[in-house]
Formats: structure tokens, C-alpha cells, sequence
């Protein structure tokens, strides 16, 4: 088994790349054989000096996502789960940041990749928007928006 010392020195190596949370960490840690008590106490040692916050690295994610423009609320929530946060640091970072407008950036989205939008390419159009973690009723009302009142 590898030492602590080396465990630590592998997690801040780990940590100068790239912010991680702590599940991502300690994910990474074991599959580098360190022994659990090992990367107890590392994960412990950088929380401690603040190397490792979720609930910051929760907001850094939403504020990229939302920035970025192409990604509903679903898939927001979705990228901040893969990298290992809580669901209630992603509830907090939600209830403590302006919210996503998920009507404008979904129409934004369309009127970007589709010229127009009609009876040819209105499931494409739909599926896109779901692909991108866009609410069922954002998709309707952006349909209703770009192709009319009564496009199904």
C-alpha cells in the first residue's frame, strides 16, 4: 500500500490541474490503490485548508453552464451530479443564483441551428431541445413561440 504523505501529495497534484469535489477526489485516489484510511485523511487535510469545496465548484459549474448558454436546468443539475455534488449543494447553489431562463436560451439555442422552423423539422427541433435538458413545458412554449399557437 502507498503512504499518506504520497496520498496527499497525489491529491494536491490532483487538485493543481483542475478543481475537483470531494467525490471526485477520493474516486480518484482509491483507483490509485491509496487504503481508505489514507484517503480519509487527505480528503479531511484538504477540506480542512479549503483545497476542496463542493458547494464553490457547484457554483463555478452552474455559472459555466449558464455562460455557455446551451443547456436547460435538467442538464445542469445533471453535470453538477456527474461530478459528484450533493443534491443539496445543487439545491443550494439553484436557490442562491439568479435562475436559468430557460425560455430565452432555448430560443436563442433554435434560432441559432435551425433557420426556421416548420412541419419538416419541428420533432428534430424538439428533440434538440430535450437532448439539452430543456423542461417538456420550455420545449412547448418555444414551439408555440418560433412556429405558432397550434404547431402540434
Amino acid at each position: 500500500m502507498l503512504n499518506d504523505e504520497e496520498c496527499k501529495r497525489q491529491a494536491l497534484n490532483s487538485l493543481a490541474r483542475r478543481p475537483l469535489s470531494e467525490y471526485e477526489l477520493g474516486t480518484k485516489l482509491r483507483q490509485k490503490g491509496f487504503a481508505a484510511d489514507s484517503v480519509t485523511q487527505t480528503l479531511e487535510y484538504v477540506l480542512r485548508r479549503g483545497y476542496v469545496n463542493d458547494l464553490e465548484l457547484a457554483r463555478a459549474v452552474f455559472n459555466k453552464c449558464k455562460k455557455s448558454g446551451k443547456y436547460g436546468v435538467s442538464a445542469i443539475r445533471d453535470r453538477m451530479r456527474k461530478r459528484g455534488l450533493t443534491d443539496e449543494v445543487i439545491g443550494a447553489v439553484f436557490s442562491d443564483t439568479a435562475g436559468v431562463d430557460e425560455f430565452g436560451t432555448a430560443v436563442g439555442l433554435v434560432e441559432r441551428r435551425f433557420k426556421i422552423v416548420n412541419d419538416d423539422n419541428k420533432a428534430k427541433v424538439m428533440r434538440f431541445l430535450a437532448y439539452r435538458g430543456f423542461a417538456k413545458s420550455t420545449i412547448m412554449k418555444v414551439m408555440e413561440h418560433l412556429y405558432g399557437a397550434c404547431f402540434y
